[in-house]
């Protein structure tokens, strides 16, 4: 990680351009009603950095508890787990009309995404997504 996110500032680094950068933090939990007790501050940290270079930074918090969410249990969360699975196949899902608005009412040059393993399949539609608006002026890592 250390190294990947070493490479990608380095490479803005070298372009030396103000940039519209946006920071996302894919929807995971809210997806199957669990409510988070953390904030993404990783990208607190890279996007501080970035605004320090001279670029524009957003953070969109995609995973922000809604009222529909609880705290629950390992085995909640386990019984739940339907829900977000479900919620990948539905393009329709409020998440992504989210993040499709985000995404495109900010118009950034570089999208990027953080994720753990569980939400890779979340990360890859939040992808998609800016790919699908933007195509090729966009970079997404």
């Amino acid at each position: 990680m250390e190294k990947l996110s070493g490479n990608i500032l380095s490479s803005l680094e070298d372009l030396n351009l103000h940039k519209r950068i946006l920071l996302i933090e894919p929807p995971f939990y809210t997806l199957f009603g669990y409510e988070r007790w953390h904030y993404p501050v990783t990208l607190t940290l890279i996007g501080t950095y970035l605004k320090e270079k001279g670029h524009e930074v957003m953070i969109y918090d995609a995973d922000i508890p809604t009222s529909e969410c609880s705290s629950l249990t390992r085995e909640g969360v386990r019984k739940n787990y339907h829900l977000y699975e479900r919620s990948l196949g539905d393009k329709d899902n409020l998440a992504w009309s989210k993040a499709r608005e985000k995404i495109q009412d900010f118009h950034p040059d570089i999208v990027g995404i953080t994720s753990i393993t569980p939400k890779i399949d979340s990360a890859n539609i939040v992808a998609r997504i800016a790919k699908e608006l933007f195509g090729d002026k966009v970079k997404v890592m």
